[in-house]
């Protein structure tokens, strides 16, 4: 904004409403960010259960699911690769904050515990 009000100064003034826009994508960029600061993926399997529980901006959803009758299902083109989590015909992203690299270690580090499959 001061370099804005330089150059208004210098006669330039139609340079002030582009730094005010610009600061507003700042402050809003900044808004969004802090909005999923704490964002999270935890997947729990122990004893025969399972939990999958994730937050997403302010908005917590949790599943509880049998490893043994669940599914991972991994999509993978090219060099993407998506997981999903099935369960009685219902399908929850998984592994949404990871690269698609850590997404496939993920996949095979999961294999002994549910199963994978290809889709």
């Amino acid at each position: 904004m001061l370099l804005a009000s330089y150059a208004a100064l210098q006669g330039a003034w139609l340079v002030m409403p582009f730094a005010g826009l610009e600061v507003l994508c700042v402050l809003l960029a900044f808004k969004l960010v802090r909005a999923h600061e704490e964002d999270y993926e935890r997947l729990e399997i122990a004893q025969g259960n399972g939990r999958f529980e994730a937050r997403t901006a302010r908005r917590v959803s949790q599943l509880e699911f049998n490893p043994e009758w669940a599914q991972v299902v991994c999509r993978q083109s090219g060099w993407r690769c998506d997981l999903a989590l099935r369960f009685k015909g219902r399908q929850v992203a998984i592994g949404r904050l990871m690269s698609d690299e850590e997404r496939m270690d993920w996949a095979q580090e999961l294999k002994p515990r549910i199963r994978v499959v290809r889709g």
